[in-house]
């Protein structure tokens, strides 16, 4: 099966283009952030779920929180202080001194919760949270502890760390307790050349727009673009198609559903042999298929190969179709290192569902393997990516 597969870009065409994060379109058109209710300049400390933490020294990351938790109050004085659990945490706020920090009540993900509340927020901090990565691209000041949890994590945690990281400015880091804060932030460089993609997708001549996601950290690029939508045509009709997993649990649909005209939930499909799950398969295919999509509709997908983008590519052949992908997914996904690689595997249900349902369902064909490290699965479709949509954003890291 793998020998045989054709090569994961189409090399003769020249639609892949490098585009940055539309950040920049929130700073430049700021009413795209929702008004806040009051004014004040809040500082925002991301906990962490350091209980699921492999190889955790759960004393240690609870001192060197402290720790971190008294630099924030000492050097953000004034300021009003909220800490945010991660999503996953448990009980590992109750056992962190919260002192003078109000738990916020928002259990939306992190870039969420900072588009909707950004003209209040001042500081973000955290012992090691990616929400940092986030809020440095979106124009915040950022800075993690991270260097301070050697001592309380396991060589290879703090190896994953280290990559992880290792694009982020020296300004990103609070390594000495003892240094004076200073801002950090930078507003995002704008692209001209993405505004004009956009502005031109978005046109009064061409049709609606579908925009499908999977996991809701894409949420806030999304509702820029659908905000840039509007600005360029009011009338332009947007909707909004979501493969629905437990990560949207924490998300508030009134938050953001005003964003668009119609908003779809459609359940994750997982490869399995389980007839129930075939069965649900099947109904999610059919319900896709009858969505109402006009030829002249634009699909816009940030959920490369889930199953839900899937459906809406295969049944609207004619539809102009893009994809926004981070540069390091089109990467990885186009690497053919994990075929030969003992840390990925992949299974006979995929074999089955690859082979036979998706063509019976009149799906592209996809391939997964599985990673035993729980680092990153691979996925990718068969066919090489640019042959799949008309045009591909690959997002540049900046």
């Amino acid at each position: 099966m793998i020998k045989k597969l054709p090569p994961p870009v189409n090399k003769a065409k020249n639609n892949i283009v490098k585009i940055l994060s539309p950040y920049f379109l929130i700073h430049k058109y700021g009413s795209f952030m929702p008004e806040p209710e009051k004014e004040e300049k809040a500082v925002v400390f991301f906990g962490a779920n350091f209980k699921d933490l492999p190889g955790a020294d759960w004393d240690k990351f609870i001192d060197i929180t402290n720790k971190s938790l008294d630099y924030v109050r000492r050097e953000c004085v004034g300021h009003k202080l909220y800490y945010k659990p991660h999503p996953a945490e448990t009980d590992e706020f109750k056992l962190v001194n919260l002192n003078g920090f109000e738990i916020t009540k928002d259990t939306s993900i992190a870039e969420f919760y900072l588009w909707k509340n950004g003209r209040n927020i001042k500081y973000t901090f955290s012992t090691c949270s990616g929400a940092n990565i986030s809020a440095y691209y979106m124009g915040f000041n950022s800075y993690v502890f991270r260097d301070l949890l050697k001592s309380a994590i396991d060589e290879e945690t703090d190896k994953g760390y280290t990559k992880y990281f290792k694009n982020m400015p020296a300004s990103f880091f609070i390594n000495d307790l003892s240094q004076k804060l200073t801002e950090n932030k930078k507003t995002p460089p704008e692209d001209l050349f993405l505004e004009k993609e956009f502005s031109d997708l978005f046109r009064e001549d061409r049709g609606r727009i579908w925009f499908t996601i999977g996991d809701p950290n894409y949420l806030v690029n999304v509702l820029i673009l659908a905000s840039l939508a509007k600005k360029i045509n009011l009338s332009k009709k947007i909707n909004l198609v979501i493969m629905k997993h437990h990560r949207w649990n924490v998300m508030n649909l009134d938050d953001f559903k005003s964003y668009f005209d119609e908003v779809y939930f459609f359940p994750r499909i997982f490869y399995s042999l389980r007839p129930q799950k075939i069965i649900k398969a099947v109904k999610t295919a059919y319900a896709l298929k009858k969505l109402k999509v006009s030829p002249d509709d634009i699909i816009v997908g940030a959920s490369y190969t889930s199953f839900t983008e899937n459906c809406l590519l295969s049944y609207n052949k004619r539809n102009y179709k893009v994809a926004i992908l981070p540069q390091a997914t089109i990467d990885f996904c186009c690497s053919s290192l994990v075929f030969n690689d003992n840390n990925f595997r992949t299974r006979r249900s995929v074999f089955w569902w690859s082979n036979f349902l998706e063509p019976i369902l009149g799906l592209k064909q996809t391939i997964f393997f599985e990673d035993n490290r729980r680092i990153g699965n691979f996925t990718r479709f068969k066919k090489p990516l640019n042959d799949i949509y008309d045009k591909v954003y690959a997002l540049q890291a900046y």
